[in-house]
């Protein structure tokens, strides 16, 4: 179930056109508002679309890796504000090292569980709510 009233929203990026289809689907189910792209590129464009709530995003991709496109959305301070959780095939010392040092969220391995990343999407949103909200009665 989501964290608020609004169903929050989720980017998906991974060039895993199957992987993509079959999470999206997954979160979908789970009341979350999904878009997907396969590339950075197309993440970027719907970055400037519309605002996700939190991206999650696949570290080695062509053209592009998560780690690079991370690093361009963390120029703005709308894309800080975007949690981002990595999507690894590979449990990388230096990947996870990588995303410690660009502030993700969250690291996932693949093959993952659907649930546990939902309930990992939530604990992460939950976090931000709270932070907003206090943040706000300051």
């Amino acid at each position: 179930m989501a964290v608020s009233t609004e169903n929050p929203s989720i980017l998906v990026v991974d060039d895993d056109e199957a992987l993509t289809r079959a999470l999206s689907m997954r979160l979908k189910q789970a009341d979350f508002n999904v878009r997907s792209a396969t590339s950075a590129d197309a993440a970027a464009e719907i970055v400037f679309r519309m605002h996700p709530d939190l991206i999650l995003l696949d570290i080695n991709m062509e053209g592009y890796s998560g780690l690079e496109f991370h690093e361009c959305l963390r120029i703005t301070e709308r894309g800080r504000r975007i949690p981002v959780v990595y999507i690894s095939g590979q449990d990388n010392p230096i990947h996870r090292e990588n995303a410690r040092k660009q502030e993700a969220a969250g690291f996932v391995i693949k093959p993952y569980c659907p649930f546990e990343i939902i309930e990992l999407i939530n604990e992460i949103l939950a976090a931000k709510s709270a932070v907003s909200t206090d943040n706000g009665n300051q």
